[in-house]
């Protein structure tokens, strides 16, 4: 099973000492902006860096937290020009999308296959290869500039990286 904790990091709740006893890091939305200079945030942005250099744990960041660990990692985040997208929205999947998806499943198969009741994690992606992802949106920032070595998996016209992947980091 998969046993979730939740830390308030707008509280300051960031477990810096027992870091390393998680399997991963999930930052989800916020109202506010990653590049806001909130001592929160700030605070997220230094806990974010030591998860991939000490802890050493994976990160998937959604929404703000997209944003926030790109900011935090070495990307650029503003304001988007063309302004807020809202509604549902797509955007065009990268083939590097399915290169991470497939040596993901590859490395962690057995944790695939249990959840998916299969015993290949890249058979069953051969049935749902997409190539557009279809999600609802609100933000007005986006990711301009990717990180040192990350890799975006995909983006439309208003928001050019809405996913981008970081090998063993995000």
């Amino acid at each position: 099973g998969l046993d979730l904790h939740a830390f308030d990091a707008v509280s300051g709740e960031l477990p810096f000492r027992g870091a390393s006893e998680y399997d991963a890091f999930l930052v989800t939305g916020s109202f506010s902006s990653a590049y806001d200079d909130d001592k929160w945030i700030v605070d997220l942005c230094v806990f974010l860096r030591f998860v991939r250099d000490v802890a050493r744990r994976p990160i998937l960041g959604l929404c703000f937290g997209h944003q926030v660990v790109a900011q935090a990692l070495g990307g650029r985040v503003e304001r988007n020009p063309l302004g807020l997208e809202l509604g549902i929205a797509g955007f065009d999947l990268e083939r590097a999308a399915w290169n991470v998806i497939s040596e993901s499943c590859q490395k962690s198969a057995v944790r695939f296959s249990s959840l998916f009741g299969t015993s290949n994690g890249s058979a069953l992606l051969e049935d749902v290869r997409m190539t557009r992802c279809v999600l609802p949106y609100i933000h007005n920032d986006h990711v301009c500039v990717l990180p040192q070595g990350a890799t975006s998996l995909g983006g439309n016209q208003h928001t050019p990286h809405q996913a981008f992947f970081i090998p063993n980091v995000a």
